[in-house]
Protein backbone atom coordinates (compact mmCIF):
# COMPACT_ATOMS: atom_id res chain seq x y z
CA UNK A 1 0.00 0.00 0.00
CA UNK A 2 1.67 2.99 -0.90
CA UNK A 3 1.60 6.83 -0.38
CA UNK A 4 -0.90 9.24 0.28
CA UNK A 5 -2.44 9.02 -3.31
CA UNK A 6 -3.51 5.82 -2.95
CA UNK A 7 -7.05 5.21 -0.75
CA UNK A 8 -6.68 1.43 0.18
CA UNK A 9 -6.51 -2.17 -0.86
CA UNK A 10 -9.10 -4.44 -0.57
CA UNK A 11 -7.78 -8.24 -0.51
CA UNK A 12 -10.49 -11.17 -0.80
CA UNK A 13 -9.93 -12.87 2.69
CA UNK A 14 -11.43 -16.35 1.70
CA UNK A 15 -9.52 -19.07 1.61
CA UNK A 16 -6.58 -18.00 3.08
CA UNK A 17 -4.78 -18.24 6.74
CA UNK A 18 -8.48 -17.22 9.04
CA UNK A 19 -8.19 -15.08 12.11
CA UNK A 20 -10.70 -16.50 14.45
CA UNK A 21 -10.15 -17.03 17.91
CA UNK A 22 -6.07 -16.68 17.71
CA UNK A 23 -3.70 -15.48 15.27
CA UNK A 24 -1.31 -12.95 14.08
CA UNK A 25 -0.86 -10.49 11.67
CA UNK A 26 2.72 -8.95 10.64
CA UNK A 27 4.03 -6.38 7.94
CA UNK A 28 6.85 -3.79 7.45
CA UNK A 29 5.76 -0.64 7.09
CA UNK A 30 7.24 2.90 6.23
CA UNK A 31 5.37 6.11 7.42
CA UNK A 32 5.85 9.49 5.66
CA UNK A 33 5.77 11.67 8.16
CA UNK A 34 7.59 11.77 11.54
CA UNK A 35 5.74 11.42 14.66
CA UNK A 36 2.71 11.80 15.16
CA UNK A 37 0.22 11.85 12.48
CA UNK A 38 -1.74 14.80 11.61
CA UNK A 39 -5.22 12.47 11.28
CA UNK A 40 -5.85 8.68 12.03
CA UNK A 41 -3.66 7.00 9.79
CA UNK A 42 -5.86 3.46 9.30
CA UNK A 43 -2.94 0.17 8.79
CA UNK A 44 -4.89 -2.77 8.29
CA UNK A 45 -8.52 -4.53 8.85
CA UNK A 46 -10.04 -7.60 8.71
CA UNK A 47 -13.76 -7.80 8.48
CA UNK A 48 -16.71 -10.28 7.32
CA UNK A 49 -17.23 -7.62 4.54
CA UNK A 50 -17.18 -4.26 3.54
CA UNK A 51 -19.18 -1.95 6.04
CA UNK A 52 -19.94 -4.86 8.46
CA UNK A 53 -18.41 -4.50 11.74
CA UNK A 54 -18.68 -8.34 12.81
CA UNK A 55 -15.39 -9.80 13.35
CA UNK A 56 -13.41 -6.66 13.03
CA UNK A 57 -9.68 -6.04 13.94
CA UNK A 58 -8.52 -3.19 12.97
CA UNK A 59 -4.96 -0.67 13.41
CA UNK A 60 -4.40 2.73 13.28
CA UNK A 61 -1.96 5.25 14.31
CA UNK A 62 -3.93 7.71 16.14
CA UNK A 63 -3.75 11.72 15.65
CA UNK A 64 -4.07 11.67 19.53
CA UNK A 65 -1.06 11.25 21.51
CA UNK A 66 0.87 9.01 18.44
CA UNK A 67 -0.88 5.87 20.33
CA UNK A 68 -1.05 2.75 18.03
CA UNK A 69 -4.79 1.79 18.88
CA UNK A 70 -6.62 -2.03 18.16
CA UNK A 71 -9.68 -1.97 17.56
CA UNK A 72 -11.30 -5.87 18.44
CA UNK A 73 -15.14 -6.67 17.53
CA UNK A 74 -17.06 -10.17 18.52
CA UNK A 75 -18.70 -12.06 16.17
CA UNK A 76 -22.46 -10.11 16.75
CA UNK A 77 -20.46 -7.08 15.50
CA UNK A 78 -19.90 -6.10 19.60
CA UNK A 79 -16.86 -4.08 20.74
CA UNK A 80 -14.47 -6.50 22.48
CA UNK A 81 -11.97 -3.40 22.90
CA UNK A 82 -10.30 -0.37 22.08
CA UNK A 83 -7.13 -1.46 23.02
CA UNK A 84 -4.61 1.89 23.81
CA UNK A 85 -1.11 0.21 22.96
CA UNK A 86 2.09 2.15 23.16
CA UNK A 87 3.39 5.64 21.43
CA UNK A 88 4.68 5.29 18.00
CA UNK A 89 6.90 8.10 16.62
CA UNK A 90 8.05 7.03 13.45
CA UNK A 91 10.87 8.26 11.51
CA UNK A 92 9.83 9.32 7.73
CA UNK A 93 11.11 6.61 5.47
CA UNK A 94 11.95 4.87 7.56
CA UNK A 95 10.37 0.36 7.94
CA UNK A 96 9.23 -0.63 10.82
CA UNK A 97 8.14 -4.18 11.61
CA UNK A 98 4.66 -4.40 13.28
CA UNK A 99 2.98 -7.78 14.83
CA UNK A 100 -0.21 -7.81 16.88
CA UNK A 101 -1.26 -11.32 18.39
CA UNK A 102 -4.41 -11.94 19.51
CA UNK A 103 -5.73 -14.85 21.61
CA UNK A 104 -9.02 -14.53 22.85
CA UNK A 105 -9.79 -17.66 24.09
CA UNK A 106 -7.08 -17.60 26.88
CA UNK A 107 -7.25 -13.74 26.99
CA UNK A 108 -3.45 -12.33 25.72
CA UNK A 109 -2.97 -9.93 22.75
CA UNK A 110 -0.38 -7.99 22.35
CA UNK A 111 1.35 -5.63 19.74
CA UNK A 112 5.22 -5.66 19.22
CA UNK A 113 7.39 -2.72 17.10
CA UNK A 114 10.06 -3.85 15.83
CA UNK A 115 10.54 -7.03 17.97
CA UNK A 116 9.77 -5.07 21.18
CA UNK A 117 6.58 -4.96 22.83
CA UNK A 118 4.37 -1.70 22.86
CA UNK A 119 2.36 -1.06 25.29
CA UNK A 120 0.16 -3.69 27.79
CA UNK A 121 -1.12 -6.95 27.28
CA UNK A 122 -4.92 -7.03 26.51
CA UNK A 123 -6.14 -9.99 28.75
CA UNK A 124 -10.21 -10.20 27.47
CA UNK A 125 -11.98 -13.16 26.00
CA UNK A 126 -14.63 -13.22 23.23
CA UNK A 127 -16.22 -15.32 20.88
CA UNK A 128 -15.27 -14.45 16.84
CA UNK A 129 -16.28 -17.19 14.04
CA UNK A 130 -15.22 -17.95 10.74
CA UNK A 131 -17.47 -15.30 8.89
CA UNK A 132 -14.10 -13.27 7.67
CA UNK A 133 -14.21 -12.15 3.58
CA UNK A 134 -12.06 -9.22 3.82
CA UNK A 135 -8.71 -7.75 4.17
CA UNK A 136 -8.72 -4.16 3.57
CA UNK A 137 -4.94 -2.48 3.82
CA UNK A 138 -4.88 1.46 4.54
CA UNK A 139 -8.27 1.93 5.75
CA UNK A 140 -11.26 0.74 8.04
CA UNK A 141 -13.77 -1.41 7.66
CA UNK A 142 -16.24 1.02 6.42
CA UNK A 143 -13.41 2.87 4.50
CA UNK A 144 -13.67 6.31 6.31
CA UNK A 145 -10.52 6.59 6.97
CA UNK A 146 -9.20 6.61 3.53
CA UNK A 147 -5.65 9.29 3.90
CA UNK A 148 -3.02 6.19 4.44
CA UNK A 149 -0.29 8.17 3.77
CA UNK A 150 2.20 5.39 4.15
CA UNK A 151 3.84 2.12 2.43
CA UNK A 152 2.89 -1.50 3.57
CA UNK A 153 5.14 -4.44 2.30
CA UNK A 154 5.38 -8.27 3.18
CA UNK A 155 2.31 -8.53 4.84
CA UNK A 156 1.47 -12.15 6.92
CA UNK A 157 -1.24 -13.53 8.21
CA UNK A 158 -0.76 -16.23 10.91
CA UNK A 159 -3.69 -18.67 12.22
CA UNK A 160 -1.73 -19.39 15.32
CA UNK A 161 0.18 -16.94 17.86
CA UNK A 162 3.97 -16.02 16.25
CA UNK A 163 5.39 -14.40 19.71
CA UNK A 164 4.54 -13.87 23.40
CA UNK A 165 7.71 -11.74 24.76
CA UNK A 166 10.09 -9.67 22.55
CA UNK A 167 12.04 -10.99 19.61
CA UNK A 168 14.10 -10.65 16.66
CA UNK A 169 12.75 -9.70 13.17
CA UNK A 170 14.32 -12.01 10.69
CA UNK A 171 14.22 -11.73 6.99
CA UNK A 172 11.47 -12.95 5.11
CA UNK A 173 12.28 -16.18 3.05
CA UNK A 174 9.76 -16.81 0.67
CA UNK A 175 7.42 -13.90 -0.93
CA UNK A 176 4.11 -15.13 -2.04
CA UNK A 177 1.73 -12.88 -3.84
CA UNK A 178 -1.56 -12.69 -3.63
CA UNK A 179 -3.25 -14.59 -6.72
CA UNK A 180 -6.92 -13.49 -6.43
CA UNK A 181 -6.71 -10.07 -7.78
CA UNK A 182 -6.33 -7.30 -5.08
CA UNK A 183 -8.04 -3.88 -5.99
CA UNK A 184 -6.92 -0.10 -4.94
CA UNK A 185 -9.25 1.94 -4.33
CA UNK A 186 -8.45 5.67 -5.60
CA UNK A 187 -10.28 8.98 -6.77
CA UNK A 188 -8.95 11.39 -9.22
CA UNK A 189 -9.95 14.34 -9.53
CA UNK A 190 -11.41 15.19 -6.08
CA UNK A 191 -11.67 18.13 -4.82
CA UNK A 192 -10.92 20.46 -8.65
CA UNK A 193 -13.93 22.14 -9.07
CA UNK A 194 -15.41 22.92 -12.93
CA UNK A 195 -13.49 19.77 -14.45
CA UNK A 196 -14.83 20.54 -18.13
CA UNK A 197 -13.86 16.99 -19.53
CA UNK A 198 -11.31 14.44 -18.80
CA UNK A 199 -9.36 13.79 -21.81
CA UNK A 200 -6.29 11.19 -21.09
CA UNK A 201 -5.60 8.72 -18.25
CA UNK A 202 -1.61 7.33 -17.23
CA UNK A 203 -0.58 4.49 -15.90
CA UNK A 204 3.10 4.12 -14.18
CA UNK A 205 4.33 0.84 -13.00
CA UNK A 206 7.06 0.32 -10.56
CA UNK A 207 10.76 -0.91 -11.72
CA UNK A 208 9.80 -4.34 -10.19
CA UNK A 209 6.33 -5.44 -12.06
CA UNK A 210 5.77 -8.38 -13.29
CA UNK A 211 2.05 -8.97 -13.23
CA UNK A 212 -0.63 -6.94 -14.54
CA UNK A 213 -2.92 -3.95 -13.68
CA UNK A 214 -6.10 -3.38 -15.05
CA UNK A 215 -8.96 -1.29 -14.36
CA UNK A 216 -12.61 -0.28 -13.60
CA UNK A 217 -14.02 3.10 -13.64
CA UNK A 218 -16.90 5.23 -12.07
CA UNK A 219 -18.36 8.36 -11.77
CA UNK A 220 -20.17 7.51 -8.06
CA UNK A 221 -17.91 5.19 -6.29
CA UNK A 222 -20.73 2.68 -6.47
CA UNK A 223 -21.38 1.47 -10.12
CA UNK A 224 -18.47 0.57 -11.88
CA UNK A 225 -17.77 0.31 -15.53
CA UNK A 226 -15.41 -1.18 -18.74
CA UNK A 227 -14.54 -0.10 -22.04
CA UNK A 228 -16.46 -3.22 -23.90
CA UNK A 229 -14.99 -2.17 -27.30
CA UNK A 230 -17.54 -0.03 -27.91
CA UNK A 231 -19.08 2.03 -24.82
CA UNK A 232 -18.50 2.15 -21.02
CA UNK A 233 -20.74 -0.91 -19.67
CA UNK A 234 -21.41 -1.80 -16.13
CA UNK A 235 -18.23 -4.35 -15.05
CA UNK A 236 -18.75 -7.92 -13.94
CA UNK A 237 -15.98 -9.40 -11.13
CA UNK A 238 -14.29 -10.60 -14.32
CA UNK A 239 -14.88 -7.34 -16.78
CA UNK A 240 -11.75 -4.81 -16.79
CA UNK A 241 -10.09 -2.47 -18.98
CA UNK A 242 -6.32 -2.03 -19.67
CA UNK A 243 -4.51 1.63 -19.10
CA UNK A 244 -4.17 2.10 -22.81
CA UNK A 245 -8.37 1.83 -23.04
CA UNK A 246 -8.95 4.27 -20.59
CA UNK A 247 -6.43 6.61 -22.13
CA UNK A 248 -8.24 6.00 -25.60
CA UNK A 249 -11.66 6.32 -24.23
CA UNK A 250 -11.19 8.93 -21.84
CA UNK A 251 -13.53 11.79 -23.22
CA UNK A 252 -16.21 9.43 -23.59
CA UNK A 253 -16.66 8.73 -19.74
CA UNK A 254 -18.83 10.49 -17.76
CA UNK A 255 -17.08 13.87 -16.27
CA UNK A 256 -20.59 15.12 -14.66
CA UNK A 257 -19.44 14.52 -11.36
CA UNK A 258 -15.98 16.17 -11.56
CA UNK A 259 -13.66 13.05 -10.84
CA UNK A 260 -12.67 9.46 -11.39
CA UNK A 261 -13.12 7.33 -8.83
CA UNK A 262 -10.73 4.04 -9.79
CA UNK A 263 -10.38 0.42 -8.99
CA UNK A 264 -7.15 -0.78 -10.21
CA UNK A 265 -6.83 -4.98 -10.21
CA UNK A 266 -3.75 -5.83 -9.35
CA UNK A 267 -3.00 -9.06 -11.18
CA UNK A 268 -0.61 -11.80 -10.62
CA UNK A 269 0.00 -15.51 -10.46
CA UNK A 270 0.86 -15.84 -6.95
CA UNK A 271 5.09 -15.60 -8.06
CA UNK A 272 4.96 -12.45 -10.00
CA UNK A 273 4.55 -8.82 -7.88
CA UNK A 274 2.97 -6.35 -8.82
CA UNK A 275 4.19 -2.53 -8.34
CA UNK A 276 1.57 0.23 -9.37
CA UNK A 277 3.66 3.29 -8.19
CA UNK A 278 0.64 6.04 -9.89
CA UNK A 279 -2.62 6.82 -11.93
CA UNK A 280 -3.02 10.25 -13.49
CA UNK A 281 -6.00 11.51 -15.00
CA UNK A 282 -5.55 14.89 -17.81
CA UNK A 283 -8.44 17.08 -17.37
CA UNK A 284 -9.84 20.59 -19.04
CA UNK A 285 -11.04 22.85 -16.20
CA UNK A 286 -13.92 25.07 -17.26
CA UNK A 287 -13.34 28.64 -16.26
CA UNK A 288 -16.67 30.64 -14.83
CA UNK A 289 -18.41 32.79 -17.11
CA UNK A 290 -17.63 36.92 -16.80
CA UNK A 291 -21.04 39.02 -16.01
CA UNK A 292 -21.64 42.74 -15.62
CA UNK A 293 -24.98 43.60 -14.70
CA UNK A 294 -25.17 46.88 -15.76
CA UNK A 295 -24.85 50.49 -14.56
CA UNK A 296 -27.16 51.68 -11.22
CA UNK A 297 -30.41 53.36 -12.70
CA UNK A 298 -32.58 55.85 -11.35
CA UNK A 299 -36.30 55.53 -12.25
CA UNK A 300 -40.09 56.34 -11.82
CA UNK A 301 -42.18 54.88 -10.00
CA UNK A 302 -44.34 52.30 -11.14
CA UNK A 303 -43.02 52.76 -14.87
CA UNK A 304 -41.82 49.63 -16.49
CA UNK A 305 -37.87 49.45 -16.92
CA UNK A 306 -35.49 47.49 -18.23
CA UNK A 307 -32.58 46.80 -15.57
CA UNK A 308 -30.05 44.89 -17.27
CA UNK A 309 -30.15 47.23 -20.42
CA UNK A 310 -26.51 47.32 -20.75
CA UNK A 311 -25.35 43.99 -19.26
CA UNK A 312 -22.98 41.90 -20.55
CA UNK A 313 -22.01 38.60 -19.87
CA UNK A 314 -19.80 35.88 -21.67
CA UNK A 315 -17.87 32.68 -20.94
CA UNK A 316 -15.00 31.94 -22.31
CA UNK A 317 -16.06 27.83 -23.57
CA UNK A 318 -19.24 29.72 -25.41
CA UNK A 319 -21.67 27.72 -23.68
CA UNK A 320 -23.83 29.99 -20.68
CA UNK A 321 -27.28 28.14 -20.87
CA UNK A 322 -29.14 30.00 -17.71
CA UNK A 323 -29.81 33.41 -16.30
CA UNK A 324 -31.56 34.18 -13.71
CA UNK A 325 -32.35 37.25 -11.84
CA UNK A 326 -33.45 38.76 -7.81
CA UNK A 327 -34.37 41.42 -5.57
CA UNK A 328 -31.91 41.43 -2.53
CA UNK A 329 -33.37 38.74 0.08
CA UNK A 330 -35.40 37.25 -3.05
CA UNK A 331 -34.85 33.88 -4.62
CA UNK A 332 -33.30 33.65 -8.45
CA UNK A 333 -35.87 33.17 -11.02
CA UNK A 334 -34.89 32.36 -14.39
CA UNK A 335 -34.89 34.33 -17.03
CA UNK A 336 -36.41 32.29 -20.45
CA UNK A 337 -34.22 33.03 -23.89
CA UNK A 338 -38.21 32.82 -25.31
CA UNK A 339 -37.91 34.10 -29.12
CA UNK A 340 -34.50 36.30 -28.77
CA UNK A 341 -32.23 35.13 -30.71
CA UNK A 342 -29.35 35.24 -27.73
CA UNK A 343 -29.81 34.46 -24.67
CA UNK A 344 -27.90 37.98 -23.99
CA UNK A 345 -30.77 39.96 -25.48
CA UNK A 346 -33.46 38.15 -23.68
CA UNK A 347 -31.94 39.65 -20.09
CA UNK A 348 -31.23 43.21 -21.81
CA UNK A 349 -34.81 43.12 -22.94
CA UNK A 350 -35.83 41.71 -19.06
CA UNK A 351 -38.78 44.05 -17.93
CA UNK A 352 -38.96 44.94 -14.21
CA UNK A 353 -41.67 47.37 -12.46
CA UNK A 354 -40.51 49.29 -9.04
CA UNK A 355 -43.16 49.71 -6.55
CA UNK A 356 -41.31 51.39 -4.08
CA UNK A 357 -39.53 54.23 -3.32
CA UNK A 358 -35.64 54.45 -2.33
CA UNK A 359 -32.98 51.65 -3.29
CA UNK A 360 -33.36 48.07 -4.15
CA UNK A 361 -29.79 45.84 -5.17
CA UNK A 362 -30.79 43.37 -8.36
CA UNK A 363 -28.78 40.37 -8.70
CA UNK A 364 -28.31 38.81 -12.03
CA UNK A 365 -26.32 35.27 -12.54
CA UNK A 366 -25.40 32.97 -15.67
CA UNK A 367 -24.74 29.84 -15.38
CA UNK A 368 -22.87 27.63 -17.97
CA UNK A 369 -23.04 24.03 -19.15
CA UNK A 370 -20.71 22.56 -16.74
CA UNK A 371 -22.60 24.28 -13.53
CA UNK A 372 -20.08 27.22 -13.26
CA UNK A 373 -21.63 29.87 -12.31
CA UNK A 374 -20.83 33.91 -11.86
CA UNK A 375 -23.57 37.01 -10.65
CA UNK A 376 -22.69 40.36 -10.29
CA UNK A 377 -25.65 43.12 -9.24
CA UNK A 378 -26.75 47.04 -9.67
CA UNK A 379 -28.99 49.44 -7.71
CA UNK A 380 -32.12 50.31 -8.93
CA UNK A 381 -33.05 53.79 -7.30
CA UNK A 382 -36.81 54.70 -7.43
CA UNK A 383 -36.77 58.25 -6.83
CA UNK A 384 -39.11 59.45 -8.66
CA UNK A 385 -42.83 59.47 -8.75
CA UNK A 386 -45.23 61.41 -11.88
CA UNK A 387 -48.20 62.68 -10.62
CA UNK A 388 -51.07 64.70 -12.66
CA UNK A 389 -52.61 67.42 -11.87
CA UNK A 390 -56.04 68.82 -12.29
CA UNK A 391 -57.43 72.83 -12.37
CA UNK A 392 -61.31 72.89 -13.30
CA UNK A 393 -63.66 74.92 -12.75
CA UNK A 394 -67.68 74.34 -11.30
CA UNK A 395 -68.72 72.65 -13.94
CA UNK A 396 -65.90 69.89 -14.38
CA UNK A 397 -64.19 71.65 -17.35
CA UNK A 398 -60.46 71.37 -17.40
CA UNK A 399 -59.14 74.70 -17.73
CA UNK A 400 -56.76 75.48 -20.90
CA UNK A 401 -53.70 77.43 -20.98
CA UNK A 402 -52.50 76.72 -17.07
CA UNK A 403 -48.96 78.47 -17.02
CA UNK A 404 -47.07 75.55 -15.15
CA UNK A 405 -44.02 76.23 -12.78
CA UNK A 406 -42.99 73.19 -11.28
CA UNK A 407 -40.80 74.24 -8.41
CA UNK A 408 -38.49 71.40 -8.87
CA UNK A 409 -36.28 74.15 -11.25
CA UNK A 410 -37.62 72.54 -14.24
CA UNK A 411 -39.13 74.75 -17.27
CA UNK A 412 -41.67 76.97 -17.05
CA UNK A 413 -44.85 75.89 -19.58
CA UNK A 414 -48.32 76.20 -21.11
CA UNK A 415 -49.96 73.35 -19.70
CA UNK A 416 -53.89 72.16 -20.35
CA UNK A 417 -55.50 70.37 -17.38
CA UNK A 418 -55.40 67.51 -16.83
CA UNK A 419 -51.82 67.10 -17.25
CA UNK A 420 -48.61 65.05 -15.65
CA UNK A 421 -45.12 66.08 -14.68
CA UNK A 422 -42.49 63.61 -12.70
CA UNK A 423 -41.34 65.32 -9.54
CA UNK A 424 -37.93 63.82 -7.63
CA UNK A 425 -38.84 62.68 -4.41
CA UNK A 426 -38.72 65.39 -1.77
CA UNK A 427 -40.66 68.63 -1.25
CA UNK A 428 -41.58 71.28 -4.50
CA UNK A 429 -43.76 74.08 -4.45
CA UNK A 430 -45.21 74.35 -7.99
CA UNK A 431 -47.31 77.72 -9.47
CA UNK A 432 -49.90 77.06 -11.40
CA UNK A 433 -51.39 80.62 -13.15
CA UNK A 434 -54.35 80.94 -15.21
CA UNK A 435 -54.74 84.30 -17.38
CA UNK A 436 -58.12 85.76 -18.12
CA UNK A 437 -60.39 83.69 -16.08
CA UNK A 438 -62.97 86.00 -15.08
CA UNK A 439 -60.58 88.67 -16.69
CA UNK A 440 -58.16 88.77 -13.62
CA UNK A 441 -54.91 86.77 -13.47
CA UNK A 442 -54.84 84.45 -10.99
CA UNK A 443 -52.24 82.02 -9.78
CA UNK A 444 -52.49 79.04 -7.72
CA UNK A 445 -49.63 78.01 -5.47
CA UNK A 446 -49.68 74.17 -4.65
CA UNK A 447 -47.08 72.62 -1.92
CA UNK A 448 -46.46 68.98 -3.82
CA UNK A 449 -44.93 66.59 -1.57
CA UNK A 450 -43.37 63.54 -3.16
CA UNK A 451 -43.01 60.85 -0.52
CA UNK A 452 -43.81 57.20 0.50
CA UNK A 453 -46.61 57.58 1.81
CA UNK A 454 -50.71 58.45 0.47
CA UNK A 455 -51.88 61.68 0.41
CA UNK A 456 -54.91 63.86 0.48
CA UNK A 457 -55.15 67.33 -0.75
CA UNK A 458 -56.95 70.27 1.34
CA UNK A 459 -57.30 73.32 -0.16
CA UNK A 460 -56.02 76.16 2.10
CA UNK A 461 -58.18 78.85 1.22
CA UNK A 462 -61.27 77.00 -0.09
CA UNK A 463 -62.79 78.89 -3.45
CA UNK A 464 -66.22 77.71 -4.67
CA UNK A 465 -65.82 77.34 -8.44
CA UNK A 466 -62.42 75.87 -8.73
CA UNK A 467 -61.12 72.33 -7.62
CA UNK A 468 -57.81 71.23 -7.60
CA UNK A 469 -56.11 67.96 -7.17
CA UNK A 470 -53.31 65.70 -7.40
CA UNK A 471 -53.83 62.10 -9.04
CA UNK A 472 -51.04 59.70 -7.77
CA UNK A 473 -50.18 56.23 -8.49
CA UNK A 474 -52.90 54.29 -6.47
CA UNK A 475 -50.56 51.93 -4.91
CA UNK A 476 -47.89 54.53 -4.67
CA UNK A 477 -46.90 53.07 -1.13
CA UNK A 478 -49.04 52.34 2.01
CA UNK A 479 -48.71 54.54 5.21
CA UNK A 480 -50.11 57.29 6.65
CA UNK A 481 -51.75 60.51 4.87
CA UNK A 482 -49.99 63.74 4.32
CA UNK A 483 -51.61 67.19 3.63
CA UNK A 484 -50.83 68.93 0.57
CA UNK A 485 -52.14 72.60 1.30
CA UNK A 486 -53.24 75.07 -1.69
CA UNK A 487 -53.20 78.56 -1.51
CA UNK A 488 -55.39 81.10 -3.82
CA UNK A 489 -53.79 84.34 -4.78
CA UNK A 490 -56.69 86.74 -6.43
CA UNK A 491 -60.16 86.64 -6.87
CA UNK A 492 -61.35 83.47 -8.58
CA UNK A 493 -64.98 83.77 -7.49
CA UNK A 494 -67.55 84.91 -9.67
Amino acid sequence: MAHSDERYVDYSAVGNADSQQVGCVRFKVAMNYSGTPGRDRWLFCITKSNNDIKNVIQLRHSKSGAYLRLNMYDKDGVQIVEHLCGQFLPVSGTEYEIEVNWDLTTGATRLFVNGIQNGSTYSGTALRDSNIGLLRIGSDYDAGGIDSNFTIDYFQIFSTVQHTSNYTPEPISETVYADDSPTIYKTLGDGIENIEEFISFVESLGLGNEGNVRYQLSDDGINWLYWDGSIWNSAGASDYSTAEECEAHMLDFDDSADKIYVKAHLISNGSQRVELDENQVGYVINTAPSIYAGTNKNVIYNIVMQPFSDCLFSDAEGNIIKAEWKEDGGSYVEIPQGAYATLLEAVQAFEYTPTYSGNKTLYLKVTDSYSASSEDNMVVNVNQVTVTINIKNTNGYNLKGVTFTPGDGGTTSSQNSPFSYTYLIGTHTAICTKTGYIDLSQSVSINITVSEVNFTITEKTPVSDLTISIDWPSNFHLGDAIRIPCTVDGDLTG
